[in-house]
């Protein structure tokens, strides 16, 4: 039987630090293929681009944000792995005025309509993940400045003068949820958080501690301390370009 010399043997095996041998047997640790997930908290993002387009605001507007935040010159190194958009379903229940006694159902009103077309187009939109939470009815409050009003110059109060207090439900605790599952199984490298709300805080510590990087954009919204000591990156407002630039 012939016999086949075996291969040489080489002189040094390579490093595994060097690049080409990352790139080929542990895919995973090399920098061209760092992961970031984008998590927004809608309710916030809904109010900040509203304020900013001056108009209602739609799903082709939440998807430019989160394109325009991954094109920043501080992610370059990064690609994509889903953007997370997170809000509440509409409220869909009848209430009647405690004072006009007229009964309203929610959900055939124009903000239903609105809420519901727009969480559809989010949810249809590519690499997009939606999280909805719920709204809760909670009372009824004054509108706006009516309180002042009324403290200066008394009057018997309306039913035009009072609205439901609606509070959100559920959407921070799934921010939360996300947040901890993506790092402790290591999904990405890094976790873009489009918020300006501290209670997330948390879940920033402890995917900091599964060596998870957080960046965090709150447009042009002052950071408060519990949020920038937690966060690794700060995005500047200035430097993302959410407008399309004047003809």
């Amino acid at each position: 039987m012939r016999r086949v010399s075996p291969l040489p043997r080489p002189a040094a095996w390579p490093a595994r630090s060097e690049p080409w041998i990352q790139c080929i047997f542990y895919p995973l640790k090399s920098p061209m293929t760092q992961k970031i997930a984008v998590m927004m908290d809608g309710g916030f993002v809904r109010y900040k681009l509203r304020e900013l387009h001056q108009r209602t605001i739609l799903a082709e507007d939440i998807e430019k944000l989160g394109r325009a935040l991954l094109a920043h010159a501080k992610l370059r190194q990064y690609t994509m792995y889903r953007i997370f958009y997170y809000d509440a379903k509409p409220f869909t229940r009848e209430l009647s005025n405690p004072i006009s006694k007229v009964p309203l159902n929610y959900g055939t009103t124009a903000t239903a309509s609105y809420m519901r077309n727009l969480l559809d187009q989010v949810e249809l939109r590519e690499d997009f993940a939606l999280r909805q939470g719920q709204l809760l009815f909670q009372g009824w409050k004054l509108r706006g400045s009516i309180e002042q009003r009324l403290i200066a110059h008394a009057r018997t109060l309306q039913a035009e003068d009072i609205e439901p207090n609606f509070e959100q439900k559920g959407v921070d605790m799934r921010i939360g949820l996300d947040i901890a599952d993506i790092a402790v199984k290591h999904l990405v490298d890094a976790i873009l958080l489009v918020t300006g709300d501290s209670d997330f805080v948390p879940a920033m510590k402890y995917a900091r501690r599964q060596g998870v990087r957080v960046v965090l954009f709150s447009f042009d919204q002052e950071v408060v301390r519990d949020l920038r000591a937690h966060t690794d990156v700060i995005l500047n407002g200035h430097d993302v370009e959410l407008k399309p630039p004047h003809p």
